[in-house]
């Protein structure tokens, strides 16, 4: 093998914890912040969703109900340079709440009512 050429071995993720998760009484929203080079994007979703639900991840439904997990990760995980995340947003709705998530490495969960387009009434 070239010496050129290096392999590196990729790390297991570093979970998510709730002790990440923080709230935000002024916005009424729970944010992490997370580190999309060695944890896992997904993650980072289900546990604040269940920091926000006050439950455990494993009692919250499946995440690709709302979005496909890998494609979650994928698009905003662990990149090389040469292609950022800068810019880059996700949004949805999973387990009665509304999520965001940033190329830059933030979830901010919230009530479902910040993605519903509709008017008060």
């Amino acid at each position: 093998m070239s010496t050129s050429r290096k392999t590196a071995a990729r790390a297991a993720p570093v979970a998510v914890t709730s002790d990440d998760v923080r709230y935000h009484e002024s916005s009424g929203a729970y944010r992490t912040v997370f580190d999309p080079s060695s944890q896992l994007v997904s993650e980072a979703v289900l546990t604040t969703v269940a920091e926000a639900a006050s439950a455990e991840p494993l009692d919250l439904p499946p995440l690709y109900g709302a979005v496909d997990p890998d494609a979650l990760n994928a698009l905003l995980g662990a990149r090389d340079r040469s292609r950022p995340t800068e810019g880059v947003a996700v949004s949805f709705a999973y387990a009665g709440f509304a999520v965001e998530i940033d190329g830059a490495g933030t979830v901010v969960v919230s009530s479902n009512a910040a993605l519903d387009p509709s008017p008060e009434r």
